[in-house]
Parts: C-alpha cells; structure tokens; sequence
C-alpha cells in the first residue's frame, strides 16, 4: 500500500473520518447538522472539507471520545437505572475519565488528544465575580475540574480556587467529596463502579442536610441541587464538543462534505435470462483483458555483458562486441484494485436492468484475475435520524477479495447522493494496499450535491485513485468526468466502451 502524508489525509475530513473508524472498529459518519452517537456508530456534521487545526483536534477528540464509550460504557446498565439528573451528570463525569484512560491504554495516541481536549476545555480562568460562593451547584464544577485534572495537572489550579471560594459555605462537603474522588480514582473498573461512587455523592448530600447542615443557607442550597435540573448543571464533556463541532459547520452547502454508511446486501440474484446476458458480456470483456495480460506477462530478452543464457547473433561478433549474453527483462507485476459504484437512485427505474448488468459483467470478468481485486457499492438508501438530519446508506454489493456471486439484482430509491457514496469508497480503498486503484461511477443522471462530488474527485486525484465515468442513456457524467467518461444505450455497447475508455490503463 502506498504511504500517503499525514498532510493528504486531513485536507479531507471524511478521510480522517474513516480513518479513526477501522481505527477503533466503530462506524463514523458525516452528515446534517448534528453529531451524535446512537452506541454503535458516531455521526459528525457536515463540515468543511479542509480543517484548520482546532477543527481536526476537535474531530479526533470526539471521536476518540465517544469510540471509548462505545467499547466500555455498559449502556444498558445505565438505562435501567432511575437516576436523578444530578446522579447522571456526576456519573457521566467520572465515566468519561474512566473509559477515555481505558482507550488510552489501548491507543498511546488518544492519551494526548484527551489532554488536548481538557486543556482546551478546562484550563482556564474561572469568572467568579458573576457567580455567589453559597450556589451548591458549582460543586459540581468543582468535581468535573478535580476529576480532569487527572488527565491534565494544571486544571487542579483551577479546581483549587474554585474550592477555596465556596469554602466558606461547603467547606465539610467539599471535604468529604475530595475523599470520594480520590476513592473513585483508585478503585473504578466499569460502568457499575462509576454509578456506585455516582450515588455515593448524592447519598453523602442527603446525609449532611438531615445530620449537620452548616447553616440553614447550606442546607437549602444543597436540597437545591438534589433537585437540580440538567440545563442547571455543567454541560457534559461530549456536549461540549458537539455544541462546538455543529457551531463550525458552514451555511453554505457548497462547503458541505457528507459521506454515508454501509448497509447489508439485500439485492437479490438474477433470474436466469438476466444472467445469461450477463455472464456474455462478461465472457467477451475477460476476454479482452486477458489478452492484455498475456501481452503483458511476455518477458522480453535483451543483450547484457552478463548472463547464463548465450546470445548466438553476437558469437560472431565476439572481438568486437561485449553483449554476448541475454537477460530477461524486468517484469512489472500486475497490482489493481477495481471499485464499481452503481446508482441506483428512483431515475434509474427504466434503466436499473442494463446498468446492474453493465456492473456485474465488469465484476465478473475482472474477479479472478490474477493481482486484481474487484468490489462493487450501491447507492442509495435513506434512513432518517430528525428532521433536519439525515445519512444517506450505502450497500456493498459485492466486498473486495468476496467469492463472485450474482445477487445483483437491485431495487431503486432515492434520490442521487453521488458524492456521499464516494466517500464512503475513498474513506477505505485509498487503504488498499494494491499499488494502483481505479473506481467506475455507473449512472444515468445529476447528482444532488455536484459541489460534493467534486470536493471527492479532488481527494481522489491527490491520493493518485483514478476515476471513470459510464453513463447509462444520459450525459450527466461527463459534466464531471469529461475526459474520463462515457455513454452506454444497451449492454452491447458495455465490451467497446470499455476498450474505448480504458484502453490499456487498467493493466
């Protein structure tokens, strides 16, 4: 595989995306206005395509973050608790230290994009002169900045001088929930401990209102922030990142990148006669390939100095000539990756049958050959997540290195999110390790987001990942790929347009 820049990969953000993704095993999306994660995939706004270096931080940062709740928050143990709003807020703060230091065990990098995170977010003066020293709910503060000063030492200044200025009015509260923390610290494992010591705080705030309050004032602030709403309590560190992250996607679509997740194959096989005219065209197009790749393996002699085989021409010649022996020629070893991404958008109803077809003849007269690699992606489906927020899905047809089938047989919907599918392809096949990559765009019409399909085709061009165009009964294409594109009306057409097209450069 190619070892491309850390530079080339952050100029796009669904790169870095992808990326972080088969990093931690958890599926990352871009797309909408919010970011989110349902407990198995992670969804961050569309964004600019190019970030500056506080975006990227952030990125990663949510990221690593939410991939570590994802591996180790026990979630269904938290939805089977009734927990007041002051329980979660206090659980979510010792949580999030904990499975954030338990990714970084695994992953030396995440360590110091936590540290990034709380320096960022935490390490900086606190505006008291706002703020009464008897509010109990700053005791909360006071937990998140003594918590996140584990990660970050210079934090604990901060969580210092808070301290000191509620004192006057917690000072035993404040005493006892130091030893709590410093308890946590030491003897958290899992989601039950951090509730434990979750409960633990509110069990100590109930135990100094009924047994030592410290003035009637004390008394009524801590009942207060029993009771306390989560609007009232500090914003929870994902939150944080998510207000910040939505806050810096642009008005302008234009802007906009958006890429989509995979989806389980539910195309069905072709009937018999479909296969048939399949499995032709695909028998004429191997063809043509393989020839290519008999005149390709043809080693060559040519005269050396050196050598075990004689060169019989230059024995006469041998008081004036050197050259008496023959050398194969180096053989340039055939190293591919074919990636077909098929449309099959509501335009494509009357023509789905020839552009499917057109698809698998391409996969099935490719798949086999010797050092290239075949996969096929549909598009789209649609799944709503709001009303303002959407992720366009893509279903992989047939997976690279997969065991040929014909279950090609696909259904259409939608609209046409060309540049949503693209990335998601680009997300994973720039990581190949073939030695050069080629992608077909099959489709019969405009993309939704031109902008972004060609923000995708740039990404594609610097990470050296040819692309070309086939359009089935329609044009479109080549308003985007002009030299690399072109038309098909039937699948006869198939065999000499991609001769035409490819001519010898996909071997």
């Amino acid at each position: 595989m190619k070892d491309f820049s850390i530079a080339q990969i952050c100029q796009a953000l669904p790169l870095v995306a992808g990326v972080l993704g088969q990093r931690y095993g958890v599926e990352v999306t871009i797309g909408g206005t919010t970011a989110y994660t349902d407990g198995k995939r992670i969804n961050l706004p569309s964004l600019p395509v190019e970030c500056d270096e506080v975006l990227m931080h952030l990125i990663r940062g949510y990221t690593d973050h939410e991939s570590a709740h994802i591996r180790h928050t026990n979630f269904e143990l938290i939805k089977g608790k009734r927990l007041s709003d002051l329980e979660k807020n206090i659980l979510n703060i010792f949580e999030d230290w904990r499975v954030e230091c338990e990714l970084s065990k695994q992953y030396i990098g995440c360590k110091n994009n936590f540290a990034w995170l709380v320096d960022y977010y935490f390490n900086k003066d606190i505006d008291l002169c706002s703020k009464q020293n008897n509010d109990a709910k700053l005791i909360v503060n006071y937990i998140l900045l003594k918590v996140r000063s584990f990660t970050v030492a210079e934090v604990g200044v901060h969580a210092e001088k808070l301290r000191q200025f509620l004192e006057p009015h917690f000072s035993k509260v404040l005493t006892e929930i130091d030893k709590i923390i410093l308890n946590m610290k030491a003897n958290i494992d899992s989601t039950e401990d951090c509730l434990k010591y979750a409960k633990k705080v509110s069990a100590l705030l109930r135990k100094l209102i009924k047994s030592d309050p410290e003035s009637k004032t004390t008394k009524k602030q801590l009942e207060k922030l029993l009771k306390a709403k989560s609007g009232d309590l500090p914003k929870d560190f994902a939150g944080e990142i998510q207000g910040e992250l939505e806050a810096k996607a642009p008005n302008h679509s234009s802007s906009l990148v958006q890429s989509s997740r995979t989806v389980e194959n539910k195309a069905k096989a072709f009937d018999s006669e479909m296969l048939s005219k399949g499995n032709t065209t695909a028998n004429q197009l191997r063809s043509y390939f393989c020839n290519l790749l008999q005149a390709k393996d043809l080693q060559r002699s040519r005269e050396s100095n050196y050598g075990h085989k004689i060169n019989a021409k230059n024995l006469a010649k041998a008081p004036f000539c050197s050259k008496l022996f023959l050398k194969d020629a180096e053989k340039i070893k055939t190293n591919t990756a074919v990636h077909l991404l098929l449309d099959c958008s509501l335009s494509m109803r009357d023509d789905i049958e020839l552009a499917s077809l057109s698809c698998y003849s391409i996969a099935k007269a490719i798949h086999g050959l010797n050092n290239i690699s075949v996969g096929v992606t549909a598009f789209p489906v649609f799944v709503p997540e709001s009303s303002d927020n959407y992720v366009v899905n893509v279903s992989q047809i047939l997976k690279h290195d997969e065991r040929m089938h014909n279950n090609f047989n696909i259904k259409v919907c939608g609209s046409t999110p060309m540049g949503a599918a693209l990335w998601s392809v680009l997300q994973t096949f720039y990581q190949r390790r073939e030695n050069r990559k080629i992608i077909f765009i099959i489709t019969d019409g405009e993309s939704d987001e031109i902008d972004n399909v060609k923000l995708a085709l740039k990404a594609a061009e610097k990470l050296n990942i040819e692309v070309y165009g086939i359009g089935i009964k329609d044009t479109h294409i080549k308003d985007i790929l002009p030299q690399n594109s072109k038309i098909i009306n039937k699948l006869t057409d198939l065999t000499p347009t991609i001769k035409e097209l490819l001519k010898q450069s996909l071997i």
